[in-house]
């Protein structure tokens, strides 16, 4: 059955396709750079359009695909009671291109040779799938994450996840089959568990990356029309299905709720299985999971989880080599973590006597990976035990661990690794850990640069600890996650940070910093989100970052900014008696054409050189001899003496209140994200500047001496586009939860015909602007008839009505009646300019995106120009940027021309 792209109404009910055999004489298409070979792809349900309904329909005996459609978006109406069974690929679920909601539900896939449920290239912030039953099929559920939104979330309800059940005999079922470009017609295995000799795979571990896998991501729309929306690029990169071989990139969360897993065996048919473990195909991202309400039913405990360098061992290749056990380490094994959060994953503990007791209610456990990096670190809170016997992981009862990230947001940042990011807990406190240390060490290099990504780390993490934080470079602008919904968790970091400029802290993408967290002391771990303290004398940045359920949903980062400065060190062949620092600075400030006071001399140190005979004074550098110096080292003996006299500079220089009031309607001394920007790209300028001074006869005229230049350091500039990518509300708006089997149920009762009504308890779906919403007849709707709704019951923030017509008992969306919110004329917006707040009016209304200028001497006096007021979406917002300040009858200003100065 194959519904093309464009058709409508469209109802597919209770069919049977059996039997679904890729044609022997069917073209074959091959790569003519590999060789490589493959055929079309064919489902026996393929549907490129929504159906209206597709209920209580069977595909068996698939040589290829099940079914291949769309996922719906939240919450469901149409796909329902679907089974799937001896399959190659059992459901390939295409990803919801708009929304930030997608589902699917009540599908039962069983016997497929490679994977039961494969969730592809998904793009939509969250994912919800309830009551998915997969069984016997080499892989179950796999989700396959495309970057996308920095909000990721896969929510897993009422799953049933059975290895291999009582039907399943060695003798009728195979190892697994599937499709490479040497294997087009799926004879043999291929999988990324192959190499581990992993019959059964319940869930795999979502990762996320670039790699689109499927024609209908990333290649022409007419293409998949004629190929599949499934038909993958041809090459090895994207073969098998579950595959990738490109960077990972963002981290998201699965959560799963009620779920049964059901004979999971250790020694099975000769191989083994496992319920749960990460994709080896990921070394940088593997999604953390949290647990609620699990159930085993004969399952052994070796064969629920694997989280394992050992017994993945094998199939980390390529560049995913470094998660051997062997090797050095990756993010994606390492940073794993399983959250239990009532002890039903566990279900038992293992006591001192040897014998196991149920987990007490109440009891939550955590399950870290088991590793050459990690075993040490979590050994003294964790056990390689469960149910009493040894397994792939570490069991961490009444242990609660969390995951961290960090970003650098200096632009360029992606191209720089700038890590290895280590943890280590205070030995002061007693939070648990006996030694050794948290580290990530970041995403690896590829054999590419495409779409590669170094800017990122996370790190497993325990709550209530103090941890002193190093990197091999702090970032200058650099974004702290905390994953911790709990209120009552923090954590308390203490960079290494040998510098004097101070920091500013933004939380949860605020445009000024909040100057309650810039604290005179060391922060401690009560203290509130971004409290922090740059200490000179103990060379620390500390800073106290807690829990919120707005932090876990990427809502209330911590954005940390260094005050930009230019950093300068030179030699000056000039004695410490004559260096006049004075003179310099003004005459340094006159080449620059800044006021010498932004110009500070850090340090002025007396430099004399010891040189051996025959050496020649280059570049001023300190403590430096040549080859011949080294006679003395080894008994021989070198004539020396004594260069000039010279001193070095160490100078920094400020940042520009001016750069900083224009940007911020007047206020000079305002570190807000604006006026950072403009300080930094300011300083830039003046970076240009210096260095064609640096040698140049101008420059050592200002010194009083000859001058060599030995580092010029701008400030680094933030990236944009990185905070253009935090997590938007409509991102992380809570997906809507229904009674599916009460929904499926009365869409299977609907009536299907021309003249069909469209009954008032089913609902659609409306989407204004990214947001959505379920809306619902207030009573029955005759075919051929409309009614409207309030848009604003989607989208708070726009007006009119959506227009809902049936036509043949299918309800359709007309949402072009939706329009932005306006602004009264009497909408209030408050100005603030100097020492001086008023509350201010459009005075005639505004539509949604118009602005309107007002005077600034409406507001102070002793400012010019024009602010502007702005109606968005019903709120009115205020830019100050066109007012300047005038100058005071008070106002100083110091003058110094030739060394002598006045004010």
């Amino acid at each position: 059955i194959y519904i093309a792209s464009g058709s409508s109404a469209v109802h597919i009910v209770d069919n049977a396709v059996l039997g679904v055999y890729p044609s022997p004489i069917a073209p074959v298409l091959t790569n003519e750079f590999t060789g490589g070979s493959r055929v079309h792809n064919y489902a026996g349900i393929r549907s490129d359009a929504l159906p209206v309904r597709m209920i209580g329909n069977v595909v068996a005996g698939s040589n290829d695909i099940g079914f291949l459609h769309r996922a719906e978006p939240c919450p469901p109406t149409r796909i329902f009671n679907n089974e799937a069974f001896a399959t190659i690929m059992g459901v390939i679920l295409l990803p919801l291109k708009s929304g930030s909601c997608q589902t699917a539900n009540l599908y039962k896939v069983w016997k497929a040779a490679h994977i039961a449920f494969f969730v592809a290239d998904v793009i939509a912030p969250t994912t919800q799938l309830t009551h998915i039953t997969v069984a016997d099929s080499h892989m179950g559920i796999v989700p396959y994450m495309t970057v996308g939104p920095a909000y990721r979330r896969l929510f897993i309800y009422d799953a049933t996840i059975i290895g291999s059940s009582p039907a399943s005999s060695c003798s009728a079922s195979g190892f697994c089959r599937t499709q490479s470009t040497q294997d087009p017609y799926m004879a043999d295995c291929n999988s990324i568990f192959q190499p581990v000799d992993f019959r059964r795979v319940g869930f795999v571990a979502p990762f996320n990356t670039p790699n689109k896998k499927t024609c209908d991501t990333g290649m022409d729309p007419r293409l998949c029309r004629q190929l599949s929306p499934a038909y993958p690029v041809l090459d090895d990169c994207h073969f098998p299905w579950e595959k990738h071989i490109h960077m990972d990139k963002g981290v998201g969360w699965t959560f799963f709720e009620r779920t049964t897993f059901a004979y999971w065996k250790a020694d099975d048919c000769g191989r083994t299985s496992r319920a749960y473990t990460m994709s080896n195909s990921g070394p940088e991202v593997s999604f953390p999971s949290t647990f609620t309400e699990t159930t085993w039913y004969e399952a052994d405990p070796l064969a629920r989880v694997d989280l394992s360098a050992e017994s993945l061992n094998d199939g980390f290749v390529g560049r995913r080599s470094p998660c051997k056990t062997a090797a050095g380490g990756c993010m994606g094994l390492d940073q794993a973590l399983i959250q239990d959060t009532d002890g039903s994953f566990v279900e038992q503990i293992l006591g001192d006597d040897g014998s196991l007791s149920e987990l007490p209610s109440g009891t939550s456990a955590s399950i870290v990976p088991f590793s050459p990096r990690t075993s040490i670190v979590w050994s003294s809170m964790c056990s390689t035990t469960l149910l009493g016997e040894t397994v792939g992981a570490q069991v961490c009862v009444n242990t609660t661990v969390q995951l961290m990230e960090m970003k650098n947001l200096d632009r360029g940042a992606k191209d720089v690794k700038f890590g290895p990011w280590v943890l280590t807990p205070d030995v002061e406190e007693d939070n648990g850990f006996e030694g050794g240390v948290l580290s990530s060490v970041g995403p690896f290099y590829a054999s590419c640069p495409c779409g590669w990504d170094f800017s990122f780390y996370h790190i497993l993490i325990k709550p209530s600890v103090t941890y002193d934080a190093e990197v091999m470079s702090l970032p200058e602008n650099f974004m702290l996650r905390y994953w911790s919904p709990r209120p009552e968790d923090s954590v308390l970091l203490r960079f290494f940070y040998p510098d004097s400029r101070g920091v500013n802290v933004f939380v949860g993408g605020a445009s000024e910093p909040d100057m309650a967290l810039k604290l005179a002391r060391m922060p401690t771990l009560e203290d509130a989100h971004g409290a922090h303290v740059v200490d000179a004398q103990s060379l620390l940045l500390a800073i106290t970052l807690r829990g919120s359920p707005e932090g876990f949903n990427s809502r209330r980062d911590l954005v940390i900014r260094r005050t930009p400065t230019v950093k300068l060190k030179m030699n000056v062949e000039i004695s410490i008696e004559e260096f006049n620092a004075e003179n310099f600075q003004t005459n340094l400030a006159i080449l620059l054409g800044i006021p010498p006071e932004r110009i500070k001399v850090v340090a002025v140190t007396a430099r004399r050189r010891l040189l051996a005979d025959g050496e020649h004074e280059d570049d001023g550098t300190s403590g430096t001899l040549t080859s011949q110096s080294h006679c003395s080292w080894h008994g021989c003996s070198a004539a020396r003496r004594l260069s000039g006299d010279g001193v070095g500079l160490d100078i920094s220089i400020e940042p520009s209140e001016e750069a900083a009031a224009s940007a911020s309607g007047g206020d000079t001394s305002s570190t807000g994200v604006a006026a950072l920007d403009a300080q930094a790209s300011e300083l830039q300028q003046v970076t240009v500047a210096l260095d064609s001074l640096k040698e140049s006869d101008d420059m050592a005229a200002a010194a009083g001496g000859s001058v060599v230049v030995t580092e010029l350091t701008a400030p680094a500039e933030a990236d944009a586009s990185e905070a253009e990518q935090a997590a938007s509300e409509a991102d992380t708006q809570a997906p809507m939860v229904v009674d599916v089997l009460s929904v499926a149920s009365s869409v299977s009762a609907m009536e299907v015909s021309v003249v069909a009504a469209c009954p008032v308890e089913v609902g659609v779906v409306v989407t204004v602007d990214g947001l959505q919403a379920l809306v619902s007849l207030s009573e029955d709707l005759p075919s051929g008839a409309s009614a409207p709704s309030p848009c604003e019951e989607v989208n708070s923030g726009y007006e009119g009505n959506v227009t809902l017509a049936c036509s043949a008992g299918s309800l359709l969306v007309d949402v072009s009646g939706c329009v932005p919110q306006g602004c009264s004329a009497d909408a209030q917006a408050t100005v603030t300019l100097g020492s001086t707040t008023s509350s201010v009016t459009p005075g005639s209304p505004l539509q949604s995106g118009i602005s309107k200028t007002m005077p600034c001497t409406g507001v102070n006096s002793s400012y010019s120009g024009d602010y502007s007021l702005t109606c968005s979406f019903g709120e009115l917002s205020v830019d100050i940027s066109g007012c300047s300040a005038g100058c005071l009858r008070s106002s100083v200003l110091n003058v110094t021309v030739a060394g002598g100065g006045a004010a």
